[in-house]
């Protein structure tokens, strides 16, 4: 994700910055960021109620595949607007399908009284991944282009996957909804507001 993520704006600014310069491009970076986050804000508790029925491992897989095809779209049509839109759209439904369940089957699968160990050991693969990964994200959007460097994510996320078919399947029983979210937050886990805001901003 990380050897994609820092390019994927840069992608879209250029695509702007062709047909109208400047602005364009950091216009079309706006419209991108915002469709994106407005929508996300709307589909997140319908998307968790599906992720709930369908159990973690199932839509963590439905996410990855979802963002395969999303790095796929630069490399099959034309760069335009539509296209930014079309990305756009995607990730409103492979972000949290994705996230969710996978934030999810890491606080299920830990260990009671290693949980703490086990997520510094796994935010220690992640950035140390995220150190490397826009160096070699560079050299290739430098030597190749973007196409080959989203093509080459893609294949890099789906390579990820594969271990996800020989987990255990995850499903909980109950329903989620908006006033539940909200009353958990505010009756159990108030500490965690500015946590879950500067992870938002993040």
């Amino acid at each position: 994700m990380s050897m994609l993520g820092l390019f994927t704006p840069i992608f879209i600014f250029l695509i702007g910055q062709k047909t109208g310069g400047l602005v364009q491009g950091l216009r079309l970076v706006v419209v991108y960021l915002v469709i994106q986050r407005l929508l996300l804000a709307l589909v997140t508790v319908p998307v968790a109620k599906l992720v709930n029925r369908l159990g973690f491992r199932i839509s963590v897989l439905l996410g990855s595949s979802l963002t395969i095809f999303y790095y796929l779209l630069p490399t099959v049509f034309d760069e335009s607007v539509w296209l930014v839109i079309a990305m756009a759209l995607v990730t409103v439904l492979s972000i949290p399908f994705y996230w969710l369940s996978r934030h999810s089957m890491l606080a299920l699968d830990g260990t009671k009284g290693e949980w703490g160990k086990e997520m510094g050991a796994v935010q220690l693969l992640e950035r140390g991944g995220a150190i490397l990964a826009p160096l070699v994200g560079g050299v290739i959007a430098q030597i190749f282009g973007f196409k080959v460097l989203f093509g080459v994510g893609a294949v890099i996320i789906f390579l990820s996957s594969v271990p996800l078919f020989f987990m255990k399947h995850h499903q909980r029983d109950g329903d989620i909804t908006i006033k539940g979210v909200f009353e958990w937050f505010t009756r159990d886990k108030r500490h965690l507001f500015l946590t879950t805001v500067g992870e938002g901003l993040d």
